[in-house]
């Protein structure tokens, strides 16, 4: 009986770490993606020509580590030698479709802006 017991607090603890990570695991993702977020609005607002400045104001410092390494991954060619990635939170999503902007610098301006559609979500 105690082995029995034991079998079934061993099972209970690891579902409660299971369920412990994955919450974790899928908070930490969703504030990525959320801070990786640009709406259409300000990607709208920002045109080609503006400083680093002005277009991190507009849109914030972007994707970073994991989003950014996947929107890299499926962004066609480039412009510009330094890029700002977003995942893009569009006012009306197409259905089984995900974008993500691009904002591509020379120096400190932009140089070009571009939405993609991403191949894998």
């Amino acid at each position: 009986m105690r082995s029995g017991r034991k079998f079934a607090v061993g099972c209970l603890i690891s579902v409660i770490a299971f369920a412990g990570l994955a919450t974790v695991g899928g908070f930490w993702m969703y504030s990525e993606v959320k801070q990786a977020g640009i709406h259409q609005r300000e990607f709208e607002a920002v045109t080609v020509g503006m400083s680093r400045d002005e277009v991190g104001k507009r849109v914030g410092a972007g994707a970073g580590g994991t989003v950014r390494k996947g929107l890299q991954s499926e962004e066609p060619p480039r412009k510009g030698s330094d890029c700002i990635y977003g995942v893009a939170l569009l006012d009306k999503p197409p259905v089984g479709r995900s974008y993500a902007y691009r904002f591509c610098f020379t120096g400190n301006r932009l140089v070009e802006k571009m939405a993609f559609a991403l191949r894998s979500h």
